[in-house]
């Protein structure tokens, strides 16, 4: 093998989970962890799929939900796509979202973006707010604006891993605060991850009190719950 060959071949990039070689991206086509969940036979306010035709799922008719609010998701979180999600945040590396991004798009003509905020000691500790790169992905493939100072988060939480709906519900009540005039006839909020849908209710309540507007809760990633599709 010559020197070029071989420098070559050093720099090529491996797939993270199979160590296959590639010319792109941080994972191989077999390997990709994005399973899309389509639009079709969803709980009409949380995106939740269903195993057979319904309009909300157990969840939802079990649990209040927030006036105006609807949910959608992009993605399944596999275990492939939640190892890649807490790599990028452990070792602040935000790049890992522009792969998980690519070929992402929102069909909407009109909104205003707005990222779920972190507090700023979050911030400072991770160094990147993903939702934030997430909307601003968005807003350059779609044209849509995207506001980064009306909401903001306004109390230090505690983690959410671990913790249940309930709980997740009580540890982000009054989180979250909006500042300045609400100007828009849809408002797009995003976060990486669905997970019981407690933060985006509680930013959909703060974005509420400012007056009625219809909310899309969008997030890159949902992790499904078999024993609620009912």
């Amino acid at each position: 093998m010559g020197i070029q060959s071989w420098f070559e071949s050093a720099l090529s990039p491996e797939c993270v989970f199979c160590g296959k070689r590639i010319t792109s991206q941080i994972f191989c086509s077999h390997c990709d962890p994005r399973l899309e969940i389509g639009d079709k036979n969803l709980c009409l306010r949380c995106g939740n799929p269903l195993t057979h035709e319904s309009v909300q799922c157990g969840e939802c008719r079990s649990w209040p939900w927030v006036r105006d609010l609807t949910c959608r998701s992009q993605f399944t979180l596999s275990q492939r796509s939640r190892w890649l999600i807490h790599q990028a945040k452990l070792f602040r590396s935000p790049h890992f979202y522009r792969f998980l991004m690519d070929g992402v798009s929102l069909n909407i003509s009109e909104a205003t973006l707005v990222p779920v905020p972190l507090h700023i000691g979050k911030l400072c500790q991770r160094g990147f707010n993903q939702s934030l790169l997430i909307a601003r992905w968005l807003s350059r493939n779609s044209g849509l604006r995207v506001t980064e100072n009306q909401l903001i988060k306004v109390k230090s939480t505690a983690n959410q891993s671990g913790l249940n709906r309930r709980s997740r519900g009580k540890n982000l009540k009054g989180a979250f605060r909006w500042e300045g005039a609400l100007d828009s006839n849809l408002i797009v909020l995003i976060d990486d991850v669905y997970t019981t849908g407690s933060t985006l209710r509680e930013a959909a309540r703060t974005i509420r009190r400012q007056g009625r507007v219809p909310i899309l809760g969008w997030t890159l990633f949902r992790r499904i719950k078999p024993l609620l599709l009912a």
